[in-house]
């Protein structure tokens, strides 16, 4: 029910019409009914025992709902509950519906006990029964999950014709009978079901099985539903399960089995909470290193997913560590030209191209290209996924026409293969019309992403996140163009779609929401931009926590338009808050660390604490050029910014050495001369080739 229904039959079974709450128990009753999830069940049981109990508040009992809810199931069972005359108490009326279920009702409300009460959907139970035959672990099961699994494929059978097919009918009616007795609601808005905290509760003190068994029964069947398919209708699905999986893990006290542990993994790598997807791997790899040895294939591989994690997190060291241990160990005990050891050479290669060591990995995606093209064949799937980053490469190193000739074949590639109207060759002419952008081809890219974007939504619909992303990329290109307001009206649609289709809080609503801020930065829209941006930080702070890499990027971006509106010391704060996360996490010499130390040092400049500016800005240069060398681009720019702070502090004998340094190092000999030149004349003229050759660095990182 919305907002305001829930508020007046909490009023109501409460026996509050006459009463006048305070603020104080207003804002307490809307919290309440928020932690309730505007569940009328919820909302009538909670409310009967504040209107029977004299001299407790709404905040009151708020306070002992959070914290005491077993004690809170025995005081209710004491109550009488008077809603539209309906009189029974609370613990009876449970109870009598429970033993009016049929057996399969009653079996299908202790699975649902350890999920999370919203958003309980048909398709966890119809994967999870047309799963039950491809089920392998890397380690043999303990009796625990034997019979877990056991009883969790028996029940599912009820739901499967003769033919082996799901039967929607049979579960329907299940459901129905839960319904009946008001101990489930359903959404028919999202399609899926609710059940009330509370009933989960009680339910789990009726369950005859052990509470580690009944609590076991639920990981399989959540670990069931859980397949590799990558169409978007399954990774839609594994993004809405996250909530569950958490649920679960959060009530178990036995050790998870690796095999549960890896499909709940793959949970959290979509939904993208690396730590807690991290905390996974490290106990699945301890478990396989116990049981198989460290050299198995299943203990490398999954070695490799947890450098791919450590990836993610913007932890760059320990993952290119990880994975050169992987690599080596593979290469001895596998061969150079197996699959696995391609794979972690395709792996190594990627975080060398997050490193900046474009070289390093441009060399080892042609090594492994050339293995998988051996191995499987030029226009195998693994050869063309290395053919798309080694394309990447090319775009980050500004070879951009060795870029687009790769891409054209990928086009080519999946066009001949799949079809002109698959993702894959709709995503990969999606690429080329990126680096379109990055040639200034702007028409020719418009042309291509027009041409995607409707092939998206006739093949997926409008509401497909490919054909969202599609999209975006639409969109940037209208920015890049400077068509602002046909960019702001297709990302006003596309936040909209993305919060119909997944809510507020969901990751790609949040890029939708950034990219949509962005626009307005650039319209000049700052108070727009900020109320975006500020949305965006809190609710990422929410979902993901503080510091994961996105939310520190939000924070950044969030700083920037302070900075921009003149709210130095508001920036300032921001920054330092973002930069004390950077070290924390991701450690000093990171990257994304530099990029908001760099930050900072700005806002150093704008207040005219140049030597703080200056402290900031050799730290970043010292660092870029002890780890990528002097002729990186990123060393290249902060060479260049350092050379600015030195020009204001009217240092200008260091200002132009820095900068004649900058341009003999990208070897522009005839800019030097100008820039030696411009010495003798003026300062300005210095001012002029500083700013150009740091936009020149920074346009080829």
């Amino acid at each position: 029910m919305n907002k305001f229904d829930a508020q007046a039959l909490f009023i109501k079974a409460a026996r509050l019409e006459d009463h006048i709450l305070s603020d104080q128990e207003m804002v307490a009753m809307e919290a309440l009914l928020q932690d309730f999830g505007y569940l009328a069940l919820a909302i009538v049981h909670a409310a009967a025992y504040i209107g029977y109990s004299l001299g407790i508040t709404v905040a009151g009992y708020r306070e002992i709902f959070l914290s005491q809810r077993r004690r809170m199931l025995e005081q209710y069972s004491k109550l009488l509950i008077k809603v539209d005359d309906y009189e029974k108490t609370v613990y009876t009326t449970w109870r009598m519906c429970y033993d009016l279920l049929q057996k399969d009702s009653q079996m299908m409300l202790w699975l649902l006990t350890f999920l999370h009460y919203d958003r309980i959907s048909e398709s966890i139970f119809k994967r999870a029964a047309l799963n039950t035959h491809t089920f392998d672990d890397s380690v043999p099961p303990n009796d625990l999950e034997i019979c877990a699994c056991k009883h969790v494929k028996q029940y599912l059978s009820n739901f499967l014709d003769s033919n082996g097919l799901w039967d929607s009918l049979r579960f329907l009616n299940v459901m129905g009978d839960l319904a009946s007795c008001s101990l489930i609601e359903f959404d028919r808005m999202n399609l899926v079901y609710n059940v009330h905290v509370l009933v989960q509760e009680w339910t789990s003190t009726v369950i005859p099985q052990s509470r580690a068994l009944a609590l076991e029964c639920t990981t399989t069947l959540l670990s069931l539903s859980i397949d590799r398919k990558n169409d978007g209708e399954s990774r839609n699905f594994r993004r809405e399960l996250g909530l569950h999986v958490t649920s679960v893990l959060s009530k178990r006290d036995a050790k998870l089995g690796p095999g549960d542990g890896a499909r709940f993994a793959r949970i959290y790598d979509e939904t993208g909470q690396w730590d807690r997807k991290e905390l996974l791997e490290l106990h699945i790899l301890e478990l396989e290193k116990q049981a198989l040895g460290e050299y198995h294939p299943y203990t490398l591989s999954n070695m490799g997913n947890l450098a791919s994690t450590y990836l993610r997190q913007g932890r760059l060291s320990e993952a290119e560590s990880l994975q050169l241990q992987v690599r080596n160990t593979q290469q001895k005990i596998l061969g150079e030209q197996h699959p696995d050891t391609l794979s972690s050479m395709n792996n190594l290669a990627l975080i060398y191209l997050e490193q900046g060591r474009f070289q390093a990995a441009q060399s080892l995606f042609l090594q492994t290209m050339a293995g998988h093209s051996k191995v499987h064949g030029e226009n195998h799937p693994d050869t063309l996924g290395i053919m798309h980053n080694l394309a990447l490469t090319y775009r980050k190193r500004g070879q951009l026409t060795d870029a687009e000739l790769l891409q054209v074949k990928l086009v080519d590639a999946h066009t001949q293969m799949l079809g002109a109207f698959h993702p894959d060759t709709l995503s990969s002419m999606s690429n080329l019309a990126s680096t379109y952008i990055s040639q200034g081809r702007f028409t020719e890219a418009e042309t291509l992403q027009l041409r995607t974007r409707n092939a998206y939504k006739r093949l997926l619909g409008e509401e497909h996140p490919l054909t969202l992303m599609d999209a975006n990329n639409l969109a940037l290109a209208y920015c890049n163009q400077g068509r602002l307001p046909e960019a702001e009206k297709l990302q006003v649609q596309l936040l909209e779609t993305h919060q119909k289709t997944f809510g507020a809080r969901h990751p790609a609503t949040l890029t939708s929401t950034h990219n949509l801020a962005a626009t307005y930065l650039e319209q000049g829209r700052l108070q727009d931009a900020e109320d975006l941006q500020s949305r965006v930080v809190d609710l990422h702070k929410q979902t993901l926590g503080e510091n994961h890499p996105d939310t520190l990027k939000y924070m950044n971006s969030l700083a920037s338009t302070f900075l921009l509106q003149g709210r130095l010391k508001d920036a300032e704060q921001m920054q330092l808050a973002s930069l004390t996360l950077c070290k924390q996490y991701l450690g000093e010499d990171h990257s994304t660390t530099l990029e908001h130390l760099g930050a900072l040092a700005t806002t150093y400049r704008k207040q005219g604490r140049l030597a703080d500016a200056e402290s900031s800005q050799q730290q970043i240069m010292a660092t870029h050029s002890r780890t990528h060398g002097e002729r990186h681009p990123l060393t290249l720019t902060s060479m260049s910014h350092l050379a600015l702070t030195y020009f204001e502090q009217g240092r200008l004998e260091d200002a132009w050495s820095l900068q004649a340094s900058v341009l003999r190092l990208r070897q522009q000999p005839q800019l030097t001369r100008i820039l030696v030149d411009g010495k003798k004349q003026n300062s300005f003229q210095f001012e002029s080739y500083a700013y150009r050759s740091a936009r020149m660095a920074a346009s080829i990182q």
